[in-house]
């Protein structure tokens, strides 16, 4: 029977002698899902561009899947035989890292990172900016879907918060200065139909999850 199974990619960037630390933690029973971070103790020769891209990825899928991490972005992974048969994937491409921290998070499953380097050589197939736009789209999409009372609700409040707050200004300008303040008056009526509609949309979204969970 397996006991652990490990992911790299098949570029040549991520370093064979790291899998023995990899598999370590699942092998002693300690985690289900070991991730290689290129961010913890050891330095890895990344571009500056691509560190901040993916501290922005990596805060999106921490924040949606509530399991921390410093390197969501890594392919370089090893997992338990729980996790195998937990982890069923809706998603494509590059975008799998980021599912897996969800899916991990609604199995249970006990999530470690290992310190790894990694090399970068030659161009890339992909656009920095373009693979960026792409997994950041996959996120979101992941956040919405999984989570919508947070994504539609939250800002939905905000929204109607900030139309009563400009509906209210309104009222006492007019109370005060016998003006009408038509711009303001739109807006705070823009604001609280679409904040209104944003929270029914994450409380409708949310009901229909729990049912068919």
């Amino acid at each position: 029977r397996c006991r652990a199974l490990v992911l790299l990619d098949g570029d040549g960037q991520h370093e064979p002698a790291y899998i023995p630390s990899l598999v370590k933690p699942v092998l002693d029973g300690d985690a289900d899902m070991v991730v290689g971070s290129r961010f913890l103790k050891i330095k890895s020769s990344i571009p500056g561009y691509r560190i901040w891209g993916h501290r922005l990825l990596t805060f999106l899928t921490n924040l949606g899947s509530r399991v921390k991490l410093t390197d969501s972005q890594s392919g370089f992974r090893a997992f338990s035989p729980k996790a195998i048969e937990a982890l069923s994937f809706a998603e494509e491409g590059l975008s799998v890292e980021s599912e897996m921290q969800f899916l991990a998070n609604e199995a249970n499953l006990r999530v470690m990172e290992v310190p790894v380097s990694i090399r970068y050589h030659g161009a890339a197939k992909r656009g920095p900016v373009a693979h960026g736009m792409g997994v950041l789209n996959s996120i979101i999409g992941l956040i919405s879907r999984r989570i919508p009372l947070f994504f539609f609700g939250v800002p939905g409040l905000v929204m109607l918060a900030f139309g009563l707050r400009e509906g209210l200004r309104v009222v006492e300008g007019y109370n005060t200065y016998g003006d009408f303040w038509l711009g303001p008056a739109l807006i705070s009526v823009l604001l609280c139909i679409v904040g209104t509609l944003s929270v029914f949309t994450g409380l409708i979204l949310h009901t229909i999850k729990s049912f068919f969970k």
